[in-house]
């Protein structure tokens, strides 16, 4: 008999349901139970290595590397828009201790592959639930543990909070802005891209706003099926039709529907609160801007009107390039480049190129 989602223990059971669930569509069965961020850095510390071994020659990053690379997590989590910039980039550069073992590259920087958007569902891509995290404890602070965070690759991209039935979904997005507020998604967990707010009635989603200010209800989203309805119902959003949480849909979603580029203004679907409009746009429709080729989607705006939003929508788009090829395109072309190789030996020209 299904454990109840009311009473004393209500929150519990969902959340053990919750778990299990998100374990049989493609999440690991090994969760990370009441780690310490501390503990969740080393857990992503050792999968960085096994991505990398080939470029790491064989050596792990020491203390003193693994906390150059923290710093430049905490210089590019501290914006939405940076922090995507940071996961979907791919290379990283950190630089090799002096005395490193790693002979070859002692002293000089190496490149790390800490995610891959279309490297999805395999190679070395790992898919970690951490369940109960203890957050860092600020002076002026309590303890405070987080229901779910999914990692991808060991970096936490989506984080969720969970409320007993019964409970308004206004208690979960309360919830998560008491832990902005009191700096708990900063630094390592600052990367986190997706928040979500659910309950056994309710679920709805909305973008880091890196800062609690920045929380606006008429930004939380319900997820959308193909008929453009909303989707409440949290097994329907693990292991339905329109599921988005599970793999690879949450792969996809932090890959390739959460791009925010500058220069293009580019929206593939979703996260940044602002449609794009061009000019030559018939009244009553959005679109996704198309970077090269044709518009790669459009959708009705009378269709959103239901939700309060033209984003809930479930994506539907017209491919002009393969997954992952559009993103190096866009980069080779801002940084006047012929290829991924051109780039790297001009210092100016790889950074535009990461940053793309």
């Amino acid at each position: 008999m299904p454990l109840p989602y009311t009473g004393k223990k209500g929150e519990q059971n969902f959340e053990k349901d919750f778990v299990d669930a998100l374990k049989k569509k493609g999440w690991s069965k090994e969760v990370l139970y009441r780690r310490t961020i501390p503990q969740l850095i080393e857990n992503w510390k050792n999968i960085i290595f096994e991505r990398n071994r080939d470029a790491l020659n064989n050596v792990p990053l020491s203390e003193s590397e693994m906390e150059r690379l923290m710093d430049t997590v905490r210089g590019q989590a501290n914006t939405p828009v940076k922090s995507n910039l940071f996961i979907t980039g791919e290379d990283v550069p950190v630089r090799r201790d002096g005395d490193s073992p790693d002979y070859k590259k002692a002293g000089q920087e190496v490149f790390l592959n800490l995610f891959s958007a279309n490297e999805v569902a395999g190679g070395t891509s790992k898919y970690q639930i951490a369940e109960q995290t203890v957050f860092n404890l600020e002076e002026d602070t309590p303890e405070r543990r987080s229901d779910i965070t999914l990692l991808i690759n060991g970096i936490p991209v989506i984080h969720i909070e969970l409320k007993a039935s019964g409970i308004e979904i206004s208690e979960a997005t309360n919830q998560i802005k008491k832990y902005i507020q009191e700096r708990k998604f900063q630094g390592f967990m600052g990367l986190i891209q997706v928040f979500w707010a659910i309950t056994p009635e309710d679920a709805v989603y909305f973008a880091n706003p890196g800062n609690a200010k920045k929380m606006n209800p008429a930004f939380f989203f319900h997820w959308g099926d193909r008929d453009n309805h909303m989707v409440r119902g949290w097994r329907e959003i693990i292991d339905g039709e329109s599921r988005i949480l599970s793999i690879p849909e949450a792969h996809q979603l932090v890959g390739y529907y959460s791009v925010k580029n500058t220069f293009y203004n580019a929206l593939f679907f979703g996260f940044t609160g602002t449609p794009i409009f061009p000019e030559n746009m018939r009244a009553g429709e959005m679109t996704t801007e198309s970077v090269f080729g044709r518009c790669l989607a459009v959708y009705s705006l009378a269709t959103g009107i239901r939700d309060g939003n033209v984003l809930g929508f479930y994506p539907k788009g017209e491919k002009t390039y393969e997954d992952g090829e559009l993103r190096m395109r866009v980069a080779l072309d801002q940084s006047n480049s012929q290829s991924e190789e051109e780039a790297k030996k001009d210092p100016e020209k790889w950074k535009i190129y990461r940053n793309h």
